[in-house]
Order: C-alpha cells, then sequence, then structure tokens
C-alpha cells in the first residue's frame, strides 16, 4: 500500500504547469485536491486533481495572488464538491526535489493535518521521460517522504 496515489492526469497537469514556467526559468505552485482515507490503521491520500491560478513567482519563490486563491476557492466549491485540498505541489526547477525552510514553514502553516503532502516537482531534472517527483507529509514532529503511486482513471 502507498501513502498517496495520483491520478495520472493530475500528474500530467502539473508536469506542463512546472515545465511551461521552468522554460521561463520559474517556479510553479498549485494545488493537490481529492480525498484522505484510512485503512489499517495507516492514512492514505487519494491526489484527484492539480489546480492553479496565476503565480508571482521567481526562479527560487512562488506564491498565489489574492485573486488567485478566490479563483481556486470557486472552482473547488464549484466543480469539486465535496473533496478536499489534500496538499500543495510546487516546483524547483534544476534544484532537485526537497523542501527548502520557507517550504516547511508553508506546510506546517497552511498545511498542517496529517493528510496533507507537499509534492516537489523539478521539470528539468528527468527520470526518463518523467520529472522527478518527491512527496512529503508532517508526522509526529518532523517531515518525511512518502511512497506515492500513479494510476490511470477508467
Amino acid at each position: 500500500m502507498y501513502d498517496v496515489y495520483l491520478a495520472k492526469a493530475a500528474i500530467e497537469k502539473a508536469d506542463a504547469h512546472s515545465l511551461r514556467m521552468a522554460e521561463k526559468n520559474l517556479e510553479a505552485l498549485g494545488l493537490l485536491v481529492g480525498d484522505a482515507f484510512h485503512f489499517e490503521d495507516r492514512q492514505w491520500v487519494l491526489v484527484e486533481d492539480y489546480l492553479t491560478a496565476p503565480n508571482i513567482s521567481s526562479p527560487v519563490s512562488v506564491r498565489f495572488t489574492e485573486e488567485a486563491l478566490a479563483e481556486i476557492a470557486a472552482d473547488i466549491s464549484n466543480r469539486k464538491a465535496g473533496k478536499l485540498i489534500v496538499g500543495w505541489c510546487h516546483s524547483h526547477p534544476g534544484y532537485g526535489c526537497f523542501l527548502s525552510l520557507q517550504d516547511l514553514e508553508t506546510q506546517q502553516k497552511y498545511f498542517p493535518e496529517e493528510f496533507h503532502i507537499a509534492m516537489v516537482i523539478d521539470p528539468t531534472g528527468c527520470a526518463g521521460n518523467k520529472s522527478l517527483k518527491r512527496i512529503f507529509r508532517l508526522k509526529n514532529g518532523g517531515c518525511h517522504e512518502v511512497s506515492f503511486a500513479v494510476f490511470t482513471e477508467k
């Protein structure tokens, strides 16, 4: 059993956004939408979609505009009723996949629940034809990398 299951369509959206921004030497940011479940004393996360809106970004930082947050909130309430924001995703083009101190602060402040995840993509560091990805979660006072699998919806 994996800690996180990612819909292929959601990953493709996150990858495409990260690559577009990396071509401008900028970071990308989006939210991960889905659900959280418990099974046999384990919690796992289902990521069904990647949502984004205008980013204010540089080569080493990224954030949403205030208007962007309102836009994403409306999108979730209109099209994703009953779904949760299960985490966030951002890119580190050319720097690898890790959580910086600022990323850890973001996770602790805005995504404090045990099910919340942080996915980091390096669209320039490829494994075969796929961008590098790592997923992290806060647990027991620390931040840990978690396992994930990508699935195709039928």
